[in-house]
């Protein structure tokens, strides 16, 4: 299942500590942003499945990225 693989992979990447040259220091929980189309479903499941394997999430937030008009 997608959302338990990405979950999957958030984790690795959390514990596996990058050096981030660009901030000078390690990454972060907080440093990972995963965007979606919508909110819905899939958006519900991704946080089910990062809080499922023990990765810090802030939750479903609204983010308008397009140009309104």
């Amino acid at each position: 299942m997608f959302a338990d693989r990405l979950a999957r992979q958030v984790k690795a990447w959390i514990e596996a500590r990058p050096w981030m040259v660009t901030k000078d220091r390690q990454l972060r929980p907080e440093d990972i942003m995963i965007l979606v189309r919508k909110r819905g479903d899939l958006a519900s499941l991704l946080v089910a499945r990062l809080h499922a394997h023990g990765v810090p999430v802030a939750g479903v937030d609204r983010l308008s990225l397009a140009p309104r008009g």
